[in-house]
């Protein structure tokens, strides 16, 4: 009965110091949450090795996401851009536990994304709302406020300019910029970037 007893006694622990371990993983008390604020991205000390959104950093594990805001999730296809397929059908769930598995985009009601890639946070992603506090209103105003980039890709549709996006490899940032509707269209933060 005392062997009985002390086997389960070690299984309840190593299950309660899993549990806690797993939720001492997501996220950090030493880093900057700049999910109500990304001013912090002006800063010539800003580090995205450094910041968290919503309590998730990079590198986090997918699950340390707060299911509840996500609102939708797309799977990267082999190139890593969005996969145009019946993904988008399956009940929202299974959207979130193939994008987890697979890789691509978890969307959150509130403009901040996150980019999964081997079950782990690779990129975040803000987009229109959460980017109101940059004040960023024309395209100069990204240079203007980031400084020089290390790279700048425009992209043209039908003969007519479309997005500018700007490359800063220090900051791990990419800028992108919508020209039809000429507007700050979002910014992603990680080392690997994908649109």
């Amino acid at each position: 009965m005392k062997l009985h007893l002390k086997f389960v006694t070690i299984i309840f622990a190593f299950f309660f110091t899993f549990e806690i371990k797993a939720v001492e993983s997501c996220g950090s008390q030493q880093t900057m949450d700049i999910a109500n604020d990304i001013t912090g991205i002006f800063s010539d000390q800003w580090s995205a090795g450094s910041v968290s959104a919503r309590g998730v950093k990079l590198g986090d594990a997918a699950d340390c996401v707060e299911k509840s805001t996500i609102q939708n999730s797309t799977r990267l296809d082999l190139n890593g851009y969005a996969e145009n397929s019946s993904h988008s059908e399956l009940p929202l769930s299974e959207r979130i536990a193939s994008t987890i598995e697979h890789g691509g985009w978890l969307q959150t009601s509130d403009g901040i994304n996150y980019r999964i890639e081997n079950g782990k946070v690779a990129q975040f992603g803000f987009f229109q709302d959460a980017l109101s506090s940059l004040g960023i209103s024309q395209e100069a105003d990204i240079i203007a406020n980031l400084g020089k980039p290390d790279d700048i890709q425009r992209f043209t549709r039908h003969g007519q300019p479309a997005e500018a996006e700007y490359y800063y490899s220090n900051k791990q940032l990419l800028v992108i910029w919508s020209s039809p509707f000429n507007m700050l269209l979002n910014i992603n933060i990680g080392p690997k970037h994908v649109r």
